[in-house]
């Protein structure tokens, strides 16, 4: 399950939440790690503690997390007015890593600080978000060579602080298995152990062929053995809004609660075939209102007096997930 939203801005207890999760058959958390959240200023060492609640709980849960870790601080960013931008030195984003590895690893410091919950470190490491899209990442070349540049720097620094992780493609969505074509032809290939593919789109039946197209890329390019992710699929609930930007796969609550029913027994009858490491529906808690479907996507939605309401969609996750469970 996606983790963001009221869930991270403070609107609700992200702590409730993960133990609200744990009744509805979730299993794993991914988790928007953001730089520019953690070490806004330069020369100042990172702060987790936006971060270590959310890790802890679930720990305490015994959930995993996954974190894709983005958006550049102004300090470190090649163009300081846009936290989509790269790094001006991928260095510094390859010691954010370290340092994320240095608390919530195989060794962190938050085991350590907390001797009393159970130690479930954090193995696999998504490097950015959706790098073909410029509200995630703006460089000012070309980005898949500029996203390789970047993956390598990660990939270096992450497998010197815990050489045993994974190094997790950023996520790619739309025509997903062309866009991972091209970042093969810049030179990825060494640099990543597991890919990740964000499969959205109006048919449920069309996921599992872009989730075929993506593998067949990577069965293509020699990398077979390599697992993927589906650290993001949905489709929002905002079909009757009015002035909600549309993509074209948006649906009315109860048709978001047949398309869940109708996904899950899908991706879980080619879950070997196509080696998927997990799911990830996004996201968990949608905001009172937004000016993008992906601001209703939720299972659950907080209404603007505080109140956090169930869609019918949540129930169909319920249901459906512990039949499949074993």
């Amino acid at each position: 399950m996606n983790l963001n939203g009221p869930a991270l801005d403070g609107s609700v207890d992200p702590v409730k939440q993960i133990a609200a999760m744990t009744h509805h058959h979730v299993g794993a958390v991914r988790l928007a790690i953001y730089w520019t959240t953690a070490q806004p200023f330069a020369g100042s060492p990172p702060s987790f503690g936006a971060y270590d609640p959310i890790v802890l709980a679930a720990a305490r849960r015994g959930m995993t997390v996954l974190p894709a870790v983005f958006y550049t601080p102004a300090w470190a960013a090649e163009d300081p007015n846009a936290i989509q931008s790269p790094p001006k030195n991928d260095a510094d984003y390859g010691r954010f890593l370290t340092a994320l590895v240095a608390r919530y690893g195989p060794d962190g410091t938050l085991w350590s600080d907390n001797p009393t919950v159970p130690k479930r470190p954090i193995r696999a490491w998504g490097v950015w978000n959706e790098p073909d899209l410029k509200p995630f990442f703006k460089p000012a070349t070309a980005w898949p060579a500029r996203y390789v540049k970047l993956l390598h720097a990660a990939h270096d620094a992450l497998k010197a602080a815990d050489p045993g992780c994974r190094v997790v493609l950023a996520g790619l969505p739309q025509a997903s298995w062309k866009e991972l074509a091209k970042l093969y032809d810049a030179g990825a290939k060494p640099y990543f152990d597991v890919a990740d593919v964000h499969p959205y789109t109006a048919k449920p039946s069309n996921v599992i062929k872009i989730v075929r197209l993506f593998r067949k890329v990577m069965v293509n390019h020699g990398d077979a053995s390599k697992s993927a992710y589906v650290s993001e699929f949905t489709w929002s609930s905002a079909y009757h809004l009015k002035g909600v930007h549309q993509y074209g796969w948006e649906q009315s609550e109860h048709g978001q609660a047949l398309r869940v029913k109708e996904i899950l027994p899908k991706l879980a009858a080619v879950r070997r075939a196509y080696k998927l490491l997990g799911i990830y529906w996004y996201t968990w808690i949608s905001p009172p209102s937004g000016t993008d479907s992906f601001d209703y996507s939720g299972l659950l939605r907080l209404t603007k007096s505080g109140k956090i309401v169930a869609k019918p969609a949540l129930s169909a996750w319920t249901s459906t997930v512990a039949r499949l469970e074993r």
